[in-house]
Parts: structure tokens; C-alpha cells; sequence
């Protein structure tokens, strides 16, 4: 008679944690994205970072997984440096429930909170959030096409598009952008009589000793002192350096900043409609040099990332680079090293 073998079977163990998502309060089936200010999961989804503002109310998700154990889950706010975290922010509901839970942040004063999500009974953390509170901020930003008097040809620029994106982008570091449009001016620049806006010296060195007398003669002439930033949209702005060129800046935080129509116009015959190469992204990226920040080597997806090709310029803005442009931001993640070799973009492709 044979022999009966028991086999041992492992069990299979489900794994209990919780993670944070952008807000949605669901309003029906297209549940709209009601995050205002800033939230990243790089580079670990498991402890993502929410930016909140000081007297004002914003929404972050959290769920935990699997379904049908946030009876045996609490919230626990915890301060770094062990100030009472009902003095930093404000958060309801207190306690987790079945499902997304949609937790409503209104920020008290600017620091930092880590929500956590604990296992009643042992006290193990099934996820947190790390949350800057800060105070909005206001930035002016202006809009002018300026066009060389011996040319007379005229430029092209949406103001409205690029107000409606910029203010987008910024909001989500607590940058609120006031934008006023002005009318177009008339400038004599082109001194050497090429045809085109010399912008080659600042390329590669963006310091304003380096800025070319065409690029001073645009800003001298057609910037406004109640403005932040003034963003000049001008014409054949093209580099003679082997690149599209669709913006610069005379240097990083600077307050001229330069978008390139036509140029961008030629580069959409070249390469089609491309997501994310558009002027209100390249005005985007220029303003966010103006406003300080430096380029993002790695991150393609990143407001300032190095090169437009492709549109691989995207709209985020990493916790550090909220800090820097807004700087009632505490307890920010300092900025990663750049890369060692990082890629440069081949000739004849866009770059800001």
C-alpha cells in the first residue's frame, strides 16, 4: 500500500500598508485631482511629501491596504523636533476609514508634520507623509513681444495661455503668480545687422556679465519695476551653436527672461506636435530660472530639466525645489548631487 506524504504548503502573507495619493474628494465617476500645493513620491512612493499652507485648506488621500483592516489602524501626527503637531497643522478625520479617506490639511504656521499610519495593536508604521507647511507667497510676472523696429515682423504669443500655465505650475510651491500682459513694444537691437537676437553668449555661461548688448538693449528697454520677472517673447532668437534655442534667461535669477516663438513655430514643422513642447512650458521653465532655480540633470518630467526634446520638460517640481522658490518653506529634503556624466542634448535638438 502506498504511503500518504503531507505536503506543507507556505502561506501566502498579504501584506498590511498604507499610502498617500494626490486628493480627489470624489465628486461621481471623473473624480477631479483637488490637490492644490505640491506632492511627490519620488524617489519612494512609501513616504511621499505634501506641501500645506499656512491658513489655507488642501486635500491629500490616503488608503490602506488590504481592504477591510482600517478598523485596526490609527493616524499619529508626529513633529521632528517634538513640537505638538496640533500647533503646525490641522487634520481631519483623525481616524482612518474604509476606503480612499480624504484628508483635509489647512496648515497653522510654517514646519514640518509626519503623519503616520500605525497598527493599533503593535504600534508598527504602515506608511507616513511628510508635510512642509509653509505661507504663500506672491510673485509678479509680466508678458511682452518685443519686436526690432527694422524687422516689423510680428510675434506671435498667447498671453492668456501662458498666464493660465504658469500660475499652475508655480501654485504647487506656494508661489500665487500675479501676471500682467503689456503691449507689444518696439525695440532697435539687432546691432551688428545679422537677422537675428544674439543669445550664444549666454548659453553655455549664465552669468549677466556674459549677456549679449542685444539681450540688454530688449531688457533695458521694455522692462516695468513693479514686476518680478519679465518674460520678452521675441524673434529669431535662434543659436548658432547647433541647438534650437526656444528660451534663455540673461542669467539664474535674473529678471529677464526669453521665449522664441518662431523658433518653437520651426521645431513643430521639424518634429510634429509634441506634448509638453509648448510656449507656455517653455515660458514656464524660463520663469522658473528667473525665479532661481537651476536646471534638473536627471528627472525628465521636471519643470527644469535640461533639455525640451521630445517634450521631456513635465510639470512637477521636486520638494526642494518648493524651498527654494519659496522661502517660508521649512525641513525641505536638500537637492540630490547632480549626475557625473550627464546627458547632453545632440544638435538640433530643443533646448531651454
Amino acid at each position: 500500500q502506498g504511503s500518504l506524504v503531507k505536503l506543507q504548503v507556505p502561506l501566502q502573507v498579504v501584506p498590511w500598508y498604507a499610502r498617500f495619493f494626490l486628493g480627489k474628494e470624489s465628486h461621481g465617476p471623473a473624480e477631479p485631482n483637488n490637490t492644490v500645493y505640491g506632492f511627490e513620491q519620488v524617489p519612494d512612493p512609501s513616504h511621499a511629501t505634501k506641501l500645506a499652507m499656512k491658513d489655507l485648506t488642501d486635500v491629500v488621500r490616503c488608503q490602506i491596504f488590504p481592504e477591510g483592516t482600517s478598523a485596526q489602524a490609527s493616524f499619529q501626527l508626529e513633529h521632528p523636533d517634538g513640537t505638538p503637531s496640533s500647533e503646525i497643522v490641522a487634520m481631519t478625520p483623525t481616524e482612518p476609514a474604509e476606503g480612499p479617506n480624504d484628508l483635509r490639511l489647512v496648515g497653522l504656521k510654517p514646519g514640518r508634520v509626519i503623519p503616520k499610519v500605525l497598527d493599533t495593536e503593535s504600534g508598527r508604521v504602515l506608511g507616513e507623509l511628510n508635510i512642509l507647511v509653509g505661507e504663500l507667497v506672491k510673485r509678479r510676472i509680466g508678458g511682452v513681444a518685443v519686436i526690432e523696429k527694422t524687422w516689423k515682423s510680428p510675434v506671435a504669443v498667447d498671453w492668456g495661455e501662458i498666464d493660465k500655465l504658469v500660475t499652475e505650475r508655480f501654485l504647487q510651491a506656494g508661489v500665487a503668480i500675479e501676471f500682467t500682459a503689456y503691449p507689444p513694444e518696439s525695440v532697435t537691437y539687432d546691432f551688428n545687422k545679422d537677422g537675428r537676437l544674439d543669445i550664444d553668449s549666454v548659453l553655455n555661461d549664465l552669468d549677466i556679465g556674459h549677456a549679449s548688448d542685444e539681450l540688454k538693449a530688449i531688457h533695458s528697454a521694455a522692462f516695468r519695476e513693479e514686476v518680478d520677472v519679465m518674460l520678452y517673447a521675441v524673434n529669431r532668437g535662434d543659436s548658432t551653436v547647433g541647438h534650437r534655442i526656444v528660451g534663455c534667461v540673461m542669467a539664474i535669477g535674473h529678471p529677464a527672461a526669453f521665449i522664441f516663438p518662431d523658433t518653437l513655430a520651426q521645431l513643430h514643422k521639424q518634429l510634429g506636435v509634441v506634448e509638453n513642447l509648448t510656449l507656455p512650458m517653455v515660458a514656464s521653465h524660463e520663469v522658473g530660472h528667473s525665479l532661481g532655480l537651476h536646471h534638473n540633470l536627471s528627472e525628465a518630467g521636471n519643470l527644469m530639466y535640461f533639455t525640451t526634446h521630445l517634450g521631456q520638460v513635465g510639470p512637477h517640481l521636486r520638494a526642494w525645489q518648493w524651498a527654494q522658490l519659496n522661502p517660508t518653506i521649512q525641513g525641505a529634503p536638500d537637492p540630490p548631487p547632480p549626475p557625473e556624466d550627464p546627458d547632453i542634448a545632440p544638435e538640433d535638438k530643443p533646448v531651454s
